[in-house]
């Protein structure tokens, strides 16, 4: 009979980290032309998730909540979405876009 949580002695490497799978077929970078900045918040996390960037499960779980979220963010939420368009080298979001 197993357990199923595996060989306890094993190491978890990369733990926390989570990189979205990435078929032949399936762009690993968003090109952004001349993009200065990005107009919603959508856009914005949408274009992190597929930045092939190495996301831990909780930045991935909240931008993907922000992707498909229309209401408008609360300071807490702009403030995190900026940090992680900063930390992977991807535009500002305009906080006047997402009305």
């Amino acid at each position: 009979m197993t357990s199923g949580k595996g060989n306890a002695t094993q190491k978890a490497e990369g733990a926390g980290i989570c990189k979205m799978p990435t078929p032949q077929n399936t762009p690993t970078s968003v090109d952004l032309g001349n993009t200065t900045a990005f107009a919603t918040h959508q856009e914005a996390a949408l274009a992190v998730l597929l930045s092939g960037a190495q996301l831990r499960r909780n930045e991935g779980q909240f931008l993907g909540g922000l992707a498909f979220d229309a209401n408008p963010m609360s300071d807490k939420q702009a403030n995190w979405l900026d940090i992680l368009l900063d930390r992977h080298g991807l535009p500002p979001f305009i906080a006047g876009g997402n009305a």
